[in-house]
C-alpha cells in the first residue's frame, strides 16, 4: 500500500509538471514569433537621428558594389568626348545596396523596404609608386544614399546627400531634379539599374510579360 501511495504522488507530480509547461499552439507561436530576430543586420536598415536625419551606415563599404562609372553625367552636351592621354577621366563613382536588399532583388526581381543605395566618390590619381599609366581610385566618400520608404516622398524613395565630414543628412526636397530624373530616365523602380551589371540581367526583356 505505501508503494502506491509514492506512484500516485510521482503521478500527480508528473501530471502538474506537465500542466505547467503545457501551452495552445496559438500560444506557442507567438512566443516564437517573439524571439525571433529579424535578420537583418540593423546597421543596414536605415537609422535616423532624433530631428529625422539619415544616419550613414558606419560599414557600407563592406556592402555589395552592383555598379561602377567614371565620369558618368546626366548633363548636356550629350556628345562625349575622350579626355586626353594626360587628362582625368573623371571622378570614379561606386553602388552599394545592402547584402540582404540585394538578395532579396536577386530572389524577387524588386526592392524591398528599406533598401539603401549608395553613392561613393573617389577622385581619380595615377601618381602612387609603381603605377606608370592609367588611373586609379583616390580616397573615397560616401556622398548620396538612395533610401526606399514610404512617406519620405510621392515616389516612395528618398534621397540624402552628405558632405565628407557629414555622419548624417537630412531629405533634400522632393521638388529637386534627382526625383525628376529617376521618374522619369530609371528601366525600373526609380533606380539606375541599367547601369548595374549586378541587378540588370533580373530585369525582363523588353516587351516581354
Amino acid at each position: 500500500m505505501r508503494h502506491l501511495g509514492v506512484l500516485s504522488v510521482l503521478v500527480i507530480v508528473a501530471a502538474i509538471m506537465v500542466a505547467a509547461t503545457y501551452q495552445p499552439n496559438s500560444d506557442r507561436a507567438s512566443i516564437a514569433l517573439e524571439v525571433q530576430e529579424d535578420p537583418r543586420p540593423k546597421n543596414h536598415l536605415p537609422q535616423f537621428t532624433d530631428d529625422e536625419r539619415l544616419i550613414k551606415p558606419d560599414d557600407w563599404q563592406s556592402w555589395v558594389m552592383v555598379g561602377a562609372s567614371i565620369g558618368l553625367s546626366y548633363s548636356e552636351p550629350v556628345s562625349f568626348q575622350p579626355p586626353a592621354p594626360d587628362d582625368s577621366p573623371g571622378t570614379f563613382h561606386h553602388i552599394y545596396m545592402q547584402p540582404w536588399a540585394y538578395q532579396s532583388f536577386r530572389d524577387s526581381g524588386e526592392f524591398p523596404e528599406g533598401t539603401m543605395f549608395i553613392l561613393a566618390m573617389y577622385p581619380p590619381e595615377n601618381d602612387r609608386i609603381p603605377a606608370k599609366g592609367g588611373w586609379y581610385e583616390g580616397d573615397g566618400r560616401l556622398a548620396e544614399i538612395h533610401l526606399k520608404q514610404k512617406g519620405l516622398h510621392e515616389t516612395g524613395w528618398g534621397f540624402y546627400g552628405y558632405g565628407r565630414e557629414d555622419e548624417s543628412a537630412e531629405l533634400i526636397d522632393g521638388s529637386a531634379s534627382c526625383y525628376t530624373c529617376h521618374a522619369e530616365e530609371t528601366v525600373h523602380d526609380h533606380v539606375f539599374v541599367q547601369f548595374y551589371p549586378a541587378l540588370r540581367d533580373k530585369l525582363k526583356p523588353e516587351g516581354s510579360h
